[in-house]
């Protein structure tokens, strides 16, 4: 989870909210016989809160997630999504005042075990700290519980596309 101190951008029309990327302070506790799990996440330069919340554990995944994930990926994205032992995603860094241009770097994810969830707001809560997150009034769709996480990150290198993401 990538935490922030300012909305890059936020779209209710694709229902993506998109975060500065800080180095944060996370806690995240699960307990299964009780069947939930809590987190919360501070900014680890000013330790003020970001993010905090509590989400329901679901042992496996419901059939109507993957039934209208196979839709949105063909039956092509959810062979490649399982033959890869990982998935890999470039990210561009924008450009402000610590960087001239934009950076893209590769990053590769894998996990032992991957679910995918509809929200439920009855069982699952996702609070923001601060008040420029809770004005935009974020709704989660969906709850993706990972375990056996591994992330790679590589060093960013300049990025060859025009100039696309700029910080506010």
């Amino acid at each position: 989870m990538a935490c922030g101190t300012t909305a890059r951008r936020w779209s209710p029309t694709t229902g993506l909210l998109g975060l500065d990327a800080r180095l944060a302070t996370a806690e995240v506790r699960g307990d299964k016989s009780a069947g939930h799990f809590a987190f919360y996440f501070e900014d680890a330069q000013s330790g003020q809160p970001v993010l905090r919340g509590r989400a329901h554990y679901q042992p496996r995944a419901a059939s109507r997630v993957g039934l209208a994930l196979m839709r949105r990926l063909g039956l092509e994205g959810i062979h490649k999504l399982a033959a890869n032992p990982w998935v890999s995603l470039k990210v561009i860094n924008p450009i402000g005042p610590h960087l001239a241009g934009n950076y893209e770097a590769m990053t590769y994810t894998e996990n032992k075990q991957n679910l995918l969830r509809y929200s439920d707001p009855s069982q699952d809560r996702l609070e923001f700290a601060d008040p420029r997150y809770q004005a935009l009034q974020f709704q989660p769709q969906f709850v993706q519980q990972m375990s056996g996480f591994r992330f790679v990150y590589l060093n960013p290198k300049p990025s060859s596309a025009r100039p696309i993401i700029r910080h506010p």
